[in-house]
């Protein structure tokens, strides 16, 4: 049988970094150089799983993983790419882990950077600004076992919660005078964002706005009660969304 060249390069190359890998880790660990060299060899898989990671955990958080340690076991455990018929890769996970120390989180402004060895290793911009946020309009995740769902129960769930979450925008407005927000440069209205756990029973507030006035009071309650009868009702282990911004009137 004739091998293809180019793909015995890269096997042995492959070989090379590996046995390299294991070498290093009896010792100190891999340098930032090796690193990069084995992602490479893997088709850039490790920045590829810090990018869906990154990515995911601020849609569904609104915020950046602030640890490591967060950043790893979303990574591992709950980014829905995965599942028990397709885990996360094992030889990944146990690079990431047995160099884990070396690895450091910083958030600057809009911006996640994952240091390894005081060298930038990836970085992650938040994925919207303010009106793009805005014109995405309404949208619901879902999340069970700390795993956000796919399937098409939340699908269904999405239209049910955001045409839920519209009648209640339109009563605050309409009946508990509150306010609502329409951005300047198109006819869009001003979004928030909104993540609820079930555990600790809380409603958390986003803003991925900069707004001057208060959330409405009476809103964020309806909104609250809404999100933890949701959950329960769906058997949800939390929920996120987005929902116009509602003020209250002095």
């Amino acid at each position: 049988m004739v091998f293809d060249t180019v793909m015995m390069k890269r096997y042995f190359h492959i070989l090379l970094l590996l046995c390299l890998f294991c070498d290093c880790q009896s010792q100190n660990g891999i340098s930032h150089k090796e690193l990069q060299e084995i992602d490479s060899a893997l088709n850039f898989e490790i920045t590829n799983y810090m990018y869906l990671s990154s990515y995911e955990y601020y849609y569904s958080h609104f915020q950046f993983p602030s640890t490591i340690d967060t950043l790893f076991d979303f990574m591992f455990e709950s980014l829905s790419l995965h599942s028990k018929q397709c885990p996360f890769p094992d030889n990944i996970k146990t690079l990431l882990s047995d160099n884990k120390t070396s690895f450091v989180v910083h958030i600057m402004l809009n911006k996640l950077v994952v240091l390894y060895r005081d060298s930038i290793f990836f970085s992650f911009d938040v994925p919207f600004t303010c009106d793009e946020f805005s014109e995405t309009g309404p949208y619901a995740g879902f999340l069970r076992n700390k795993v956000v769902c796919h399937d098409h129960q939340a699908s269904q769930s999405e239209k049910l919660f955001n045409h839920l979450i519209w009648k209640l925008y339109t009563h605050s407005v309409n009946k508990s005078h509150g306010q609502h927000i329409i951005n300047k440069d198109n006819p869009s209205l001003g979004y928030i964002g909104f993540t609820f756990d079930t555990q600790q029973d809380s409603l958390v507030v986003h803003n991925i706005c900069s707004y001057e006035m208060c959330l409405h009071q009476s809103y964020y309650t309806s909104l609250q009660k809404l999100s933890r009868r949701f959950c329960r009702k769906h058997k949800y282990d939390g929920l996120f969304f987005s929902a116009p911004f509602v003020y209250s009137t002095p």
